[in-house]
């Protein structure tokens, strides 16, 4: 990292609703549960990045509105050397269709408040910290 508090990966995280539930993937290389969405490529803005993401991940397109809901603050990234940090901005995305786990995504939830205070899925380290309980404090789930 060149710079304190400036990320190395900038990351997209689509917040999908359904019910006051929380769509949650979990890819087939990780044993931990994330949002949908991923790394910003160059030249990518955030939004295109999540229709991306969400096409490859999920089959379906979103209806391409996106509202920003945060963004994280730059941590530790999972699985990356020490010092590497990466930051996720969160918009709420709405689908077209049904989403169904891709080659990459093993299985996807839809998580209640009652299931992550209950601590019953691993969840990613910015999910579990800031998207969740923004959501819980907002009223959305």
């Amino acid at each position: 990292m060149s710079q304190k508090n400036i990320p190395d990966i900038i990351k997209t995280g689509a917040i999908i609703l359904r019910d006051k539930r929380l769509l949650i993937a979990k890819p087939a290389d990780k044993p931990y549960w994330i949002h949908v969405g991923g790394k910003v490529e160059p030249g990518e803005t955030h939004e295109q990045s999540l229709e991306r993401e969400i096409k490859e991940e999920l089959g379906v397109a979103t209806t391409g509105v996106y509202t920003h809901v945060f963004t994280s603050p730059a941590e530790q990234a999972a699985g990356k050397p020490d010092g590497i940090t990466v930051q996720i901005h969160a918009f709420l995305v709405e689908l077209t269709g049904e989403p169904r786990p891709s080659s990459e995504i093993e299985q996807l939830h839809w998580l209640s408040r009652q299931e992550y205070e209950a601590n019953t899925f691993a969840l990613a380290s910015i999910l579990a910290k800031y998207t969740i309980p923004h959501l819980i404090g907002s009223g959305l789930m």
